[in-house]
């Protein structure tokens, strides 16, 4: 928070002057101020850009990918004897850049919600049908061939379908282009858009 916020927000809370009352008028009592928020959430009086803070949140979201890349490896190498055949660097590239993909999508959903319990339902909106055409549960071949390319142009879909053939196949990331394309094209388009339509307030 700058000097000059940081004097605004404790003038304003200053105690008023009580009312007056002159002889033979009106009891007059000055307005009063409306009290600023307390100074902790507000950040649009810190001089962080919006790229910085979106940018923070993006990091925060890869560190805990990291963690959670290993314990689901570990769970299935250790409790399902799961053979990984294919390089540790590209699984942890391929899950930092879906990571980033999908941050790119939630901080991009954020900004349009204009409530918080509205955020849910647009994540909800948004994952839902990857969740039902991307392969999670069941292969996307059952759909008709018409529809392929749209499905594999879905972000889940492209994570999916590399990591699968990086672990089960060994297939490197130069054979990948293509899915690690689409990661980046969701990547850079949410971000940017998110950038641009992102508000403090």
């Amino acid at each position: 928070m700058t000097r000059r916020a940081r004097k605004a927000f404790w003038r304003a809370r200053k105690p008023t002057m009580p009312c007056k009352q002159a002889r033979g008028a009106r009891i007059r009592c000055p307005p009063r101020r409306k009290l600023p928020a307390s100074p902790e959430p507000r950040y649009v009086a810190t001089p962080m850009r919006r790229s910085d803070f979106l940018l923070a949140l993006t990091s925060s979201r890869l560190v805990l990918m990291i963690a959670e890349l290993g314990l689901l490896l570990g769970f299935g190498i250790f409790v399902f004897h799961m053979r990984v055949a294919g390089s540790w660097l590209a699984i942890v590239l391929l899950g930092a850049l879906g990571a980033a993909a999908f941050a790119g999508l939630g901080l991009l959903t954020a900004s349009r919600a204009q409530k918080i319990e509205s955020v849910s339902g647009l994540i909800n909106l948004v994952m839902m049908p990857m969740w039902v055409f991307s392969g999670v549960f069941f292969s996307y071949e059952r759909f008709p061939a018409v529809v392929h390319p749209l499905i594999r142009a879905l972000p889940l879909t492209a994570l999916n379908d590399a990591l699968r053939a990086t672990i089960l196949e060994g297939a490197p990331l130069a054979a990948q282009a293509g899915r690690l394309a689409v990661l980046l094209a969701w990547t850079a388009v949410s971000f940017l858009l998110a950038l641009s339509w992102f508000r403090w307030t």
